[in-house]
């Protein structure tokens, strides 16, 4: 470049290359050579990774697909020494047999590496690990042409009491897991009547009750004794909602004095060994039967209510599912089925069989429509009716007023029957009240006890 006032040439210094402008220059000629192998096609050919959501992973294989079939007893015999090579083709115990058994590792070569360890000592069987996780029960669909089978039944999870203004079964809030068996205290097994074969006969679903070929009724043998010949006035009370959550069941059968009848929900699990500790601490026990309430389907007892939109058929078969769950129970209850007990063509053949079974039936709330009372009558089924329903407002104060109104009601009839829910609140009143009826000149007795008096108490 040329000066003009001195008239001197200089030259034009050249720019010092930066790292950023290298940067940019390589971005550009990357950028260019992409357009241009993508121009060229060059750049579809490149396994390039796809943005679409991978599938899912294949199942694992069953524990029973993983593991190699046994081998038959010729194989066994002809199988290689440890430390022989077996010929080309032939069976070998660590050759896998499918694809799902390759997970297997091979046996280790040497005899030594093969030897199991020594076996542990035999821990107590833990049964909350085998107990199954509480599933709710889905609604009945009346037009079923049959109840499920038992298998499909045992595997939904009961559901928890309701609240005391609805049956015994209608759902109020997820149970708790019950807890195994081996956590309860020890009972003494001799203090429950025990089971005699000669009240059992065989049924689809388990063993069914059935008045003996000498006579003797369930309904009688089972029940917790009792003085016939005590004059006092009598009160029974019957706790419902139990075998569906644990710790309740638990307090129920342990706080309650034994003379408190109890009654199982046929959806609890591990009934038999609830209700075997139950007739252990002394208590008789109910089963209660679902059967259709006034605001069906809204309120939904379960797939094995009693319905009045089905035939007779089906509900007997209902009803032989429920009676097999347990054994040992004196009698059958419910407490919301008004719009079942009022239906006396479906209610009928219901009492026939519960009377045929050598069983009682325990009304847990009375109904004025109710035509359980003109049926059982000329069948002479032993029956016991409510008078006082304990915790339908579930505070202290009203369920010690019901508890002194059922004291009136025994005085004046000579006998009264009271019912509640395995509440907390309910279990501990109960159990409070029971300590008092002495003094009082009165006697807390089972429900049996009421259902031995004739046409006592309404």
């Amino acid at each position: 470049m040329a000066d003009p006032a001195s008239g001197e040439i200089e030259f034009a210094r050249p720019r010092r290359a930066t790292a950023g402008r290298i940067l940019v220059a390589l971005l550009f000629l990357g950028a260019a050579a992409g357009a241009v192998a993508w121009q060229l096609g060059w750049l579809q050919r490149l396994p390039l990774p796809s943005l679409a959501r991978a599938p899912a992973p294949a199942p694992a294989p069953r524990v029973e697909e993983a593991l190699p079939a046994p081998a038959p007893a010729d194989a066994a015999a002809a199988a290689p020494k440890a430390g022989e090579t077996p010929p080309p083709g032939a069976p070998s115990a660590d050759r896998p047999r499918s694809d799902a058994a390759a997970a297997i590792p091979p046996a280790p070569a040497s005899a030594a590496e093969a030897a199991p360890p020594p076996a542990p000592a035999e821990a107590p069987h833990d049964a909350a690990t085998a107990t199954p996780p509480a599933l709710p029960v889905p609604p009945h669909d009346a037009a079923a042409d049959a109840p499920p089978a038992a298998a499909d039944a045992a595997a939904k999870a009961p559901e928890p009491p309701p609240a005391a203004a609805s049956a015994a079964p209608a759902p109020v809030s997820p149970p708790p897991a019950n807890p195994p068996v081996a956590a309860l205290p020890a009972l003494a097994p001799a203090a429950a009547p025990a089971m005699e074969e000669a009240l059992l006969e065989p049924g689809p679903d388990g063993p069914l009750p059935i008045i003996a070929r000498d006579g003797r009724e369930p309904w009688r043998v089972y029940a917790r004794p009792f003085d016939m010949s005590d004059k006092r006035p009598r009160i029974a009370i019957v706790i419902f909602g139990l075998g569906l959550s644990a710790a309740p069941t638990e307090a129920s059968i342990k706080d309650l004095p034994g003379a408190v009848t109890l009654a199982f929900e046929p959806y609890g699990q591990r009934l038999p060994d609830w209700a075997a500790h139950a007739r252990a601490a002394g208590h008789e026990i109910l089963l209660s039967v679902p059967m259709e309430p006034p605001d069906y389907p809204r309120q939904d007892p379960g797939p094995y209510t009693l319905l009045t939109s089905v035939d007779a058929t089906q509900n007997l078969r209902r009803l032989d599912w429920v009676l097999s769950r347990i054994t040992g129970y004196v009698g059958v209850a419910n407490v919301n089925g008004a719009r079942f007990t009022g239906s006396r063509t479906d209610l009928l053949p219901v009492l026939e069989e519960i009377r045929k079974r050598g069983l009682m039936f325990v009304e847990g709330r009375a109904a004025e429509q109710s035509a359980a009372d003109a049926l059982s009558a000329p069948m002479a089924l032993p029956r016991v009716v409510s008078d006082r329903m304990l915790d339908s407002d579930a505070t202290r104060a009203a369920i010690d007023r019901q508890l002194s109104e059922l004291e009136e009601v025994a005085r004046q009839h000579g006998a009264a029957l009271g019912v509640g829910y395995l509440y907390p609140v309910t279990v501990a009143r109960v159990a409070d009240w029971a300590k008092t009826l002495d003094k009082k000149g009165l006697v807390l007795a089972p429900a049996s006890a009421l259902g031995a008096m004739p046409g006592a108490p309404h």
